[in-house]
């Protein structure tokens, strides 16, 4: 069973938080964007049509990864859809506080298919790391 993943590598990204101060130019940047941004679960009607192009996509940020922090999720309002993003250009990171915060991604949608080649490949990397425990040997697990 092929497995379609979509990401989009962040160019820029726009934290929309409540109740923060703004000036007026930010204003305007917000506003003219807030008509162009789509929600996480209209995007994923339209990703395949959007691979390539720039699109502005609008989620709850839902985890982000603790080890880079290169990699964000971001979902839609009834948390069942996600979108992966990573961070590419600018930004180098996500900060761990945007977790559960509403932004605003703009960037190139990109797709990345797990086939059946992605998994032989991981299941080969896993057996080898466990291989002393299928052999009967004594694991170190630190």
């Amino acid at each position: 069973m092929k497995k379609l993943k979509l990401f989009i590598p962040v160019l820029l990204f726009l934290v929309a938080c409540m109740g923060q101060e703004k000036n007026s130019e930010e204003k305007t940047l917000v506003n003219e964007n807030e008509k162009l941004a789509i929600e996480v679960r209209d995007f994923l009607k339209i990703a395949s049509d959007s691979l390539n192009k720039e699109i502005l996509v609008r989620g709850i940020v839902k985890h982000v990864c603790n080890h880079s922090g290169k990699r964000c999720f971001i979902m839609d309002t009834t948390g069942k859809k996600t979108i992966r993003i990573e961070a590419n250009g600018e930004i180098t990171a996500f900060n761990k506080e945007l977790e559960g915060m509403n932004i605003k991604v703009l960037g190139i949608v990109k797709e990345k298919r797990l086939n059946e080649e992605f998994f032989t490949n991981w299941e080969k990397k896993v057996k080898e790391k466990y291989k002393d425990i299928e052999e009967g040997g004594e694991a170190l697990f630190r």
